[in-house]
This record gives C-alpha cells, structure tokens and sequence, in this order.
C-alpha cells in the first residue's frame, strides 16, 4: 500500500489485512512518525507482524564478517 502518512484508508486496510509489516527508512524517517504510524494501526485493530528498516548501511563488509551476497559469485576454493 501506499506509505501510512496520512491516508484516509489506513482504517480499512488494517481490519482487511490479516497483517501488516511496517518498512521504515533508516536515518531518514523520525521516530515519532513511527510511533504514530503504530498508534493509529493499532487504534484500528490493525495485526502489526513486523518491521522492517531500509536502507541500512552495510557495515558487515568492512568489519571482516563473511556471508555472500545475492548476485554475488562465490570463489572455489583451492
């Protein structure tokens, strides 16, 4: 669906999904437009299954963690 900010049909939508996963934009959406997001799916009986946060900055890479990546090719080894 659209984003929740103030659409008219957040009420119909949550009391016809059987759940709703809320994404977030990491460091770009403020803290309380979630909370409010979150209060009003809940005042509409909303089923909230999750969230999710976008755009998070991949740091694993350069900490020397190991994992492959979709689209990435994995090296045989010797």
């Amino acid at each position: 669906s659209p984003p929740l900010t103030g659409a008219l049909d957040v009420a119909f939508l949550a009391a016809i999904a059987d759940g709703i996963i809320v994404a977030v934009k990491a460091n770009s959406t403020p803290r309380t437009l979630v909370e409010r997001v979150v209060r009003q799916l809940r005042a509409s009986r909303g089923n909230i299954v999750g969230l999710i946060l976008t755009f998070v900055a991949d740091s694993s890479r350069a900490s020397g963690a190991y994992g492959y990546y979709y689209g990435e090719k994995r090296e045989e080894a010797a």
